[in-house]
């Protein structure tokens, strides 16, 4: 298929959506191929990877069981939420144009959401707010506020307060990943 020039949005969208692809791809345990199988065809690895990656990521609604590879998921999130937040205040429309800068800044905004919804679902046992200010708490509580901040950023654009909740969200979404790691 030949792209046209006026076409580039959603060359630069597809662009975005292989990236996203890649980055899911390399959480480790989430695309394995399993553990000492090993199929002779494509078509048999491909469905045996596929319904291992769907029985990790399965879970009942009655006791919401998730096994490891979501909370992979949640860490490999949180680490290209922050980068994308980073990549998106480098890349300004400035320096590179309006359009790329937009397009930087909603992937970074869904990745946010996609960050924090993966969390509440793998770590909502570890939330307790009555424990007072554990690691967990705080992690959760800069992650939450830095995370609505980078998705509440492209909607105020352009100003002044776009840019400081841009970078503000990265920067409060970071410490909290630096803090987890930390403590």
């Amino acid at each position: 298929m030949i792209m046209k020039k006026n076409n580039r949005d959603f060359s630069r969208t597809k662009l975005l959506a292989v990236i996203m692809v890649i980055i899911l791809m390399s959480i480790p345990g989430l695309c394995s191929a399993g553990e000492s199988t090993s199929p002779q065809s494509a078509d048999k690895l491909f469905l045996y990877s596929h319904s291992k990656a769907m029985e990790a990521l399965s879970f009942s609604m009655d006791t919401l069981e998730i096994n490891y590879p979501l909370s992979s998921l949640h860490k490999g999130l949180g680490y290209a939420t922050v980068a994308m937040g980073m990549l998106t205040g480098i890349l300004n429309p400035e320096n590179v144009g309006e359009n790329l800068h937009q397009t930087l800044g909603y992937t970074t905004a869904g990745f946010a959401f996609a960050t924090m919804a993966a969390g509440f679902i793998a770590h909502y046992r570890d939330i307790d707010l009555q424990s007072g200010w554990s690691s967990n708490n705080i992690h959760t509580i800069l992650g939450i506020t830095g995370g609505v901040m980078m998705m509440i950023a492209p909607f105020l654009a352009p100003g002044d307060a776009h840019q400081v909740l841009g970078e503000l969200g990265a920067l409060t979404m970071g410490i909290s990943i630096v803090g987890k790691l930390v403590y």
